[in-house]
């Protein structure tokens, strides 16, 4: 089967790291699998090259900075001329901007190719742009992405969605319930294998007496200070502080780092870096307010903690308030208040090596069973064949 992927997001980015792994599965089942993203640099030339397999197409976008996410008319013009070329079976789009949705829906009208849409993120609505950019963006230019967020939906074949809040929102719109899979951003489960704990920490020059909290990638303004506040209260509690670390590009004062045993790693070179850091952690942390933008996600550090053996610490905000307690996958705080996030911590603290390792396990077989990209794929493969 000949798919396209399309996404908004530049080359090297989260999300299209994570995009990139699902179209490496479809082919290692095989398919013929092309990926369209934004070109991180470039804005008049488009590249093209292929990594295991998987066609890339990197398209060139005119803005800038903040700006460079997928509603450039350049960037959409380019894709709709190249793609329009090419032959596929099946479109999978992920997310509405401008540079998915327009070539998309040009290649299901002009070629009848059944289209997939899958919502990985809550934007507008209250969601991500208000706690990125502000409220008055969110009342401003967030009500263009609010549109585009929900009025295409209703011309997918089939919708995928990342969180039962967000199949919520889409059957409202309406949306046909029958027409909607729910199914997580997967991980690559090989990718964590043959990582011993003790070796990672002597590598990374961390202690291998201490319990490490790990969180990884981008947080809003809300969930840094409900981490920063809890870590305060929590040093009120315990003798010995656990070592946090924050994976990733974050700004932390340098005393505020040394009193509460924060290390930042800043923007590392490659996804195998980050790993070395999940294995040498003991538990991953999700401190994420209950908002409508973290009500609707299922961040891809999620997966990836799971796929490493890490217990969540987690607010009871999305699908975590359900899978935790069932799936015995970690420590869910009461609310979302410093004070109980606090708790949850230091119980995780006190939970003591054979409960840390019965969690533990149950990470990894939940990471396995519901979240590795090979099983993922070929539920989507089994999705495609049905609007074919």
């Amino acid at each position: 089967m000949r798919i396209l992927v399309i996404i908004h997001n530049q080359l090297n980015s989260g999300p299209y790291q994570k995009a990139l792994e699902m179209c490496e599965s479809l082919v290692n089942i095989g398919n013929e699998v092309t990926l369209a993203c934004t070109s991180d640099r470039s804005r008049f030339r488009m590249r093209s090259n292929s990594r295991n397999g998987v066609e890339i197409l990197e398209f060139p976008d005119l803005l800038f900075g903040r700006l460079r996410q997928g509603i450039d008319v350049w960037n959409t013009a380019n894709r709709i001329v190249r793609l329009r070329k090419l032959r596929f079976d099946v479109v999978h789009a992920i997310d509405c901007r401008p540079v998915v949705i327009f070539p998309a829906l040009w290649l299901k009208a002009s070629r009848r190719v059944p289209l997939v849409l899958s919502w990985w993120d809550w934007f507008g609505r209250g969601g991500a742009a208000r706690e990125r950019s502000g409220a008055l963006y969110s009342s401003t230019i967030g009500i263009v992405e609010t549109f585009f967020e929900e009025h295409f939906r209703k011309y997918a074949d089939k919708c995928t969605v990342v969180s039962s809040a967000l199949k919520e929102r889409l059957e409202k719109l309406p949306y046909p319930t029958e027409r909607i899979e729910l199914m997580r951003v997967g991980v690559k489960i090989p990718e964590f294998d043959s990582m011993p704990k003790s070796q990672m920490r002597q590598r990374l020059g961390l202690p291998c007496d201490r319990t490490i909290f790990c969180c990884v990638g981008t947080l809003f303004d809300k969930d840094r200070d409900l981490l920063i506040d809890s870590l305060r209260v929590l040093r009120g509690k315990t003798d010995q502080m656990p070592l946090t670390i924050l994976v990733g590009d974050h700004s932390i004062e340098g005393s505020l780092s040394a009193d509460l045993s924060i290390v930042t790693t800043g923007k590392l070179r490659s996804m195998q870096e980050v790993f070395s850091y999940l294995a040498s952690a003991d538990f991953g942390l999700l401190p994420l307010r209950c908002n409508p933008a973290n009500l609707g996600r299922w961040p891809s550090k999620t997966s990836d903690y799971l796929a490493a053996g890490l217990p969540l610490v987690a607010t009871p905000v999305s699908d975590y308030a359900d899978l935790v307690s069932k799936h015995n996958i970690g420590y869910l705080s009461i609310s979302d208040s410093v004070e109980d996030y606090c708790e949850c911590m230091h119980v995780a603290l006190r939970s003591g090596d054979e409960g840390r390792k019965q969690k533990s396990l149950a990470a990894r077989r939940f990471a396995e069973t519901e979240l590795d990209w090979d099983r993922i794929s070929r539920r989507l493969l089994q999705l495609y064949e049905s609007i074919l």
